[in-house]
């Protein structure tokens, strides 16, 4: 009997006490489980943002770059017509390049040699600057080793710059000059960057030698730096490693990619148009920081509401069925928040965050579902692709962000008009995409000049004319969409070349 009551009461206890702390724990641990998985694709998100941003830094670079060449320019056809040992000629040029210091806030000075290497006219600023340095590269680059275009990189009193340099010609191609600009290139990368991009802490210029054209530091990381100055990549501690990746990887050279390191994440892109790469050093614990600490707090709430829950079981024993109803509703709407919160992020990665539209990924699995349609029951399906005119142009003059309201403008149009017709992704840039189920391509072109239509009649600003290019293609039996997408490429740069602001029906030729 005492056997009994005995192995009753350790029952008990079991039930009682080691039941509802064994439930505990283990809740726990799922809570975390699933919290440290959404983190996993918190940081598969971060990487996609900081390509993003690796992409627009390099964008904005070779912008300002784009923006002195042209600079060398205008001020190569100004040379031609003016005699700068004229006093009265040389005043006027020296007019029209005060107002380009004005207008490029980056450049340190202008320079101009003769076809010898001797200095002929500086700007009162490029005084200051080591002129003989200057002149030494000129000379290896442009008179000994004949290169009419180049960009280097000094340093001058422990600042990074960039030196663009171009031979100038006469009317009958005899080069009489040589034009230099010397471009400082702390500013390249904007302030704002650091506070957007959290956890940020370096941003290297440098071309496929490992040269270091320019080099950023963020003072909320490093306090304090070295006044030597740094001319090989392979000497800051977080970039050693990407040199040996140009020596072995070609790919790397125009495109972008993200390196995983031990806590840091080093983003790389390309700049356009020029010989130069832009890597960024993020650390990863600064850059998941708030993240973190959202999931701690988590954790303690979890933990917390678990105990809670522990010690109402133990004072409310009479009540038990109303307590596990409790529980279990408790649970559920815990775990129906994590399933939204889930579904939230998923559907965020299948759209394009600017717009609104679905991404390309997300496109490419609706077009790839339209091919097996139309294998098995043979119906016909249609691409629109779409590139907006002069977008650069728009881009150039108002400033991106004015360039970001168009393309959503545009965006918003095309949902409007195509409605229930199709399906629209921003397919990059400034070029979308649309399907169109079960319409053929007659009837698809159609659409498209409707759509042209309507986004000329639809501006953003008065000021603001943006229209749209438009290449249409309807799928043939057989062929892959590879093929289908470059026919409505093909359409839509002839639309381009025809003039611009209007659809055209691709060959039906594979």
């Amino acid at each position: 009997m005492k056997n009994k009551e005995k192995t009753h009461t350790h029952s008990l206890f079991f039930m009682r006490i080691m039941v509802p702390v064994i439930v505990m724990i283990v809740l726990f641990i799922v809570f975390a489980f699933m919290l440290i998985q959404q983190r996993n694709k918190e940081l598969q998100s971060l990487e996609l943002r900081l390509q993003l941003q690796a992409s627009l830094l390099a964008e904005k670079i070779s912008s300002k770059l784009n923006t002195y060449e042209m600079t060398i320019a205008l001020l190569d056809q100004t040379a031609k017509n003016l005699n700068v040992e004229d006093a009265h000629e040389r005043n006027v040029l020296d007019q029209i390049i005060s107002r380009q210091l004005l207008l490029q806030e980056n450049l340190e000075g202008i320079i101009l040699f003769n076809e010898t290497g001797n200095i002929l006219y500086t700007t009162d600023n490029s005084k200051s600057l080591d002129l003989i340095q200057i002149q030494n590269i000129v000379e290896t680059h442009h008179i000994m080793q004949q290169i009419e275009f180049f960009i280097s990189p000094i340093t001058h009193q422990d600042k990074n710059m960039i030196i663009m340099s171009k031979i100038l010609y006469d009317k009958d191609h005899h080069s009489h000059a040589i034009i230099t600009l010397v471009i400082e290139t702390e500013t390249f990368i904007d302030p704002l960057l650091t506070y957007f991009l959290n956890g940020m802490r370096e941003a290297v210029l440098y071309d496929v030698n490992g040269t270091v054209y320019a080099l950023w530091t963020n003072d909320q990381f490093v306090k304090e730096s070295s006044n030597i100055p740094i001319n090989s990549i392979s000497e800051i501690t977080q970039f050693s490693l990407i040199e040996q990746l140009e020596q072995n990887d070609s790919s790397l050279k125009g495109g972008m990619r993200i390196l995983s390191l031990k806590d840091v994440y080093i983003p790389i892109a390309q700049i356009s148009n020029f010989p130069l790469t832009i890597a960024l050093d993020v650390s990863i614990k600064e850059a998941m920081k708030a993240y973190d600490k959202s999931l701690y707090i988590n954790l303690i709430a979890i933990l917390f509401l678990l105990i809670v829950l522990y010690f109402i079981n133990q004072r409310l024993l009479t009540h038990r069925r109303a307590k596990k109803s409790l529980q279990q509703k408790m649970v559920e709407e815990l775990s129906q928040q994590v399933k939204e919160r889930t579904a939230e992020l998923e559907r965020l990665s299948n759209i394009d965050v600017l717009t609104g539209l679905m991404n390309r990924r997300q496109f490419d699995i609706l077009i790839e579902r339209e091919r097996e349609t139309h294998i098995l029951n043979s119906q016909p399906f249609s691409i629109i692709a779409i590139d907006l005119d002069e977008f650069k142009h728009i881009n150039d003059t108002f400033g991106h962000g004015v360039g970001d309201e168009v393309l959503i403008h545009i965006s918003n149009l095309l949902l409007k008009d195509i409605g229930a017709q199709g399906y629209i992704a921003r397919w990059g840039g400034d070029e979308l995409m649309i399907l169109l189920p079960h319409m053929k391509g007659n009837d698809a072109i159609n659409v498209g000049k409707s759509l042209c239509s309507s986004i000329e009649q639809n501006r953003l600003r008065n000021e603001i004319l943006c229209t749209i290019s438009i290449g249409v293609a309807e799928h043939i039996p057989g062929e892959d969409l590879k093929s289908l997408i470059r026919r409505a490429d093909i359409a839509l740069y002839k639309a381009k070349d025809e003039g611009r602001n209007r659809a055209l029906l691709a060959a039906e030729s594979k």
